[in-house]
């Protein structure tokens, strides 16, 4: 009897140890940088958890820490470094880094290695984004169809992974496959120049019953948030209703979601655009941000004035590179077609074989080309060499004020490049027009009869 009653006295010490013993709640990182630059690195999260952590390096390289945080992706940040992490409370992780060479072990380092193996599968089998997507429809769908499927063996045939790991690999992977069947005839028509890209049923089936209004996975992945987007993008570019689309939008009981699709499409609401009434009105359904709704509606008002058909508004006396001022009334009696760049734009600069081409190409029509600089004033002597290297044509002229001058404010200019077309009577025809890389401009001078 008293064999009894030890027994059943030790084994309810053995629960009541179990119970109190703590529930560890965070993964450690530690590890060395050999030659270490800087005094610390850095963790973030990528589950929109918004985790964010420095940790400091010792003189030595070495550096320790603990990172509480819930299941999901992180990516480390040294210098120009970015090394992906899966991370589980219990996780501990040493990370040697010497050079660009990176070498993860400890428990649960498969799941972060298989990571690594998971982007160099991704450069083997894919080329760069505008190869991928000039391509025609069949050679792109097995590409992806190849990249899927080389990552699922790689998660049956990586040992030891985490089950709730492998549970949002999967998900994962499906999501980005059907991202690329989802934005190919938006990216093959702007790579290729073609117009009206029709895609096969092979590719629309797959995306038919898909849940687009998902919070919960709109926060943890990035692949399903970017094809939330990317479909409701392609659908407003396409449907002429667009307020059917802010009805289904609006119906989700996704938040997080909602007010990430109204900033996306506040962008929208451009000068000259034909539905931004609808885009307005729509925005507005679907955001709860007090702040935010109150500058859309500032910015809205802005844009309105802006519509085709209204007069332009005007700048005066700017700086020509030829010498003198010009004001846009000098020009009237032709059609013009105004850029607006900076030295210090990467985008507006690319734009600059097609501009030349143009200016080329319809030198004796009734169009005159306006580049205008909004550089900082002490940029002037910069933009005056630039427009002399690249042997820079039409009229260009030199903003008063940079950003701040009244005629880039009047337009809501807030991103460049950006392109503006005027009729010869100083009427606007487009706010937002098409930049000279964009085949619909010359369809649009042919329309004018140019």
């Amino acid at each position: 009897m008293k064999s009894h009653i030890v027994a059943l006295f030790t084994i309810m010490l053995v629960i009541v140890s179990c119970k109190n013993e703590p529930q560890i709640e965070y993964a450690i990182l530690h590890g060395k940088i050999k030659n270490p630059i800087g005094k610390t690195i850095h963790i973030e999260g990528n589950d929109g958890s918004n985790f964010s952590k420095s940790i400091a390096l010792k003189e030595d390289g070495t550096f320790r820490d603990t990172v509480y945080a819930k299941p999901g992706y992180y990516t480390l940040k040294y210098h120009k470094l970015r090394i992906k992490y899966y991370l589980e409370p219990g996780f501990n992780l040493q990370t040697d880094i010497n050079t660009e060479v990176v070498e993860i072990s400890g428990k649960g380092a498969e799941n972060s290695n298989y990571l690594a193996s998971k982007g160099e599968i991704y450069s083997q089998i894919l080329p760069d984004f505008v190869s991928l997507y000039s391509q025609e429809e069949a050679v792109f769908y097995n590409r992806i169809t190849e990249l899927k499927a080389s990552w699922g063996n790689l998660i049956k045939n990586t040992p030891n992974l985490s089950k709730e790991f492998i549970s949002f690999e999967q998900k994962s992977i499906h999501y980005y496959y059907l991202l690329n069947l989802e934005r190919y005839a938006f990216y093959h028509g702007f790579f290729t120049g073609k117009k009206n890209i029709k895609v096969s049923e092979k590719f629309k089936t797959p995306l038919i019953s898909v849940n687009f209004g998902n919070d919960k996975e709109f926060v943890f992945f990035t692949s399903y948030h970017d094809l939330v987007r990317q479909h409701y993008a392609n659908r407003i570019r396409n449907e002429k209703n667009i307020s059917v689309i802010f009805d289904e939008i609006s119906a989700f009981k996704a938040p997080i979601l909602k007010e990430s699709l109204a900033k996306k499409f506040n962008n929208y609401i451009l000068p000259s655009e034909e539905n931004n009434e609808a885009l307005y009105n729509g925005v507005l359904r679907l955001s709860s941000n007090t702040a935010f709704k109150q500058e859309l509606i500032k910015r809205y008002l802005r844009i309105k004035p802006l519509a085709k058909g209204k007069t332009s508004p005007q700048f005066n006396t700017y700086k020509n590179h030829k010498g003198g001022t010009t004001s846009l009334e000098d020009l009237k009696g032709k059609y013009v077609y105004i850029d607006i760049w900076a030295t210090w734009c990467s985008p507006c600069i690319r734009e600059f074989p097609f501009l030349k081409k143009l200016e080329k190409d319809y030198r004796n029509k009734n169009i005159t080309f306006v580049s205008i600089s909004i550089d900082k004033a002490k940029d002037y002597d910069k933009w005056v060499q630039l427009v002399q290297d690249e042997a820079l044509e039409g009229v260009q002229l030199f903003a008063d004020n940079a950003y701040e001058s009244k005629f880039i404010k009047e337009y809501v200019i807030d991103g460049i490049p950006r392109f503006i077309l005027i009729d010869p009577e100083g009427k606007i025809i487009h706010g937002n027009a098409q930049r000279p890389s964009d085949p619909k401009l010359i369809e649009i001078f042919d329309q004018l009869g140019m």
